[in-house]
């Protein structure tokens, strides 16, 4: 993990070759979460379909 502005900062990249099981799992994710205590103190965010990985 990179450690930028005092802060570790990570990427996750889910790959399929077809759309729903990737959006079955973002959406479980997502409810991952928002559900667990120790995720809830993350900043965290979804983008489906990137531009370009920084």
């Amino acid at each position: 993990m990179e450690r930028r502005q005092n802060r570790y900062h990570a990427q996750l990249l889910l790959r399929c070759a077809k759309r729903g099981p990737l959006h079955e799992a973002a959406a479980w994710l997502v409810t991952l979460c928002e559900q667990d205590r120790d995720a809830r103190r993350l900043r965290w965010s979804l983008d489906v379909d990137p531009i370009g990985m920084a």
